[in-house]
Formats: structure tokens, sequence, C-alpha cells
């Protein structure tokens, strides 16, 4: 793996330059605001999905509950869809 850019931490800001700059050349992507840092520009792409596995998407809507946990959903929520447990996340 090889790594392009440094990241910094300045006086309540996100700095970032490539890896041989110097701090001079960075520039500012986040700033902190309370206890957050807002992202100072809107993203330019966004991840869509064409279809969507029921198993993803049930994963999603709960928290991010664990692939594994999913299947005792089946014992809490009355329609639970057929799920394959198996899951490129989890060996």
């Amino acid at each position: 793996m090889e790594i392009r850019d440094r990241v910094t931490f300045v006086d309540g800001n996100v700095l970032v330059c490539p890896t041989n700059s110097s701090v001079n050349s960075a520039r500012v992507v986040f700033v902190c605001e309370g206890r957050l840092y807002r992202l100072l520009k809107q993203p330019t792409q966004a991840l869509i999905l064409k279809d969507i596995n029921p198993c993803e998407l049930l994963h999603r809507r709960y928290a991010h509950l664990h692939y594994r946990s999913l299947s005792t959903l089946k014992h809490i929520i009355l329609v639970v869809p057929k799920l394959q447990m198996e899951h490129e996340g989890v060996r």
C-alpha cells in the first residue's frame, strides 16, 4: 500500500498535503465545530447501488448489526426475508 498524502491536525483544522511536500502546501479539508469536524467541500461523488442484498439492507437498517447476528432477527421481527448468511465481510 502506497501512502500518498499526510493528514495533520492543527488548531482545530484537518490539513492534507502530499507526502514529499511541506505543511505550507497543505490544504484544509475539515474544520472543528464543537466536538465534530465539518467537511469544507461538498462530496463530488456518491455511492450508488443498483441492487442490494437483503442481508446488507438489514445490516444497514439495524445500525450495522453484525452479519452473524442477523439470523436472530427472525425471533424479534414478524417478517424477515430469507437471508444468505454468507457475506464477504464475514469468514
